[in-house]
């Protein structure tokens, strides 16, 4: 009965982690939509801006303090350590590649209203 214990606990760990995985993608995109809507700027010159530099720092300092969980002597903290720096690492691709060439895709720069 321990050993189901321990695994609610770690299935507990998992959904709040899916919860950061998320909070962190939706905050991250919103900032490139928004950065994108209003400077009319797309995929090149979008990732040479200051919210894309503000992205990819934050998720590499979040990846340095994910990615030391994955030499813990416990084998559950070290696999969760390994699922959060491959699940961020990849939500950091999508911010910074894939996101800035739909934009760039959809072609819909700002009309300036006078």
């Amino acid at each position: 009965m321990d050993a189901m214990d321990d695994a609610q606990k770690y299935h507990g760990y998992i959904a709040g982690i899916n919860a950061a995985f998320a909070g962190n993608f939706i905050h991250s995109c919103l900032h490139m939509v928004h950065r994108s809507r209003n400077t009319g700027v797309v995929y090149e010159n979008l990732l040479h801006t200051s919210t894309a530099r503000a992205i990819y720092y934050s998720a590499l300092t979040t990846l340095m303090g994910f990615g030391s969980l994955v030499f813990s002597t416990h084998q559950g903290t070290a696999g969760m350590g390994l699922l959060l720096t491959i699940g961020l690492f990849l939500t950091l691709v999508c911010v910074l590649i894939i996101l800035p060439v739909l934009l760039q895709s959809t072609g819909k720069k700002k009309e300036s209203v006078a």
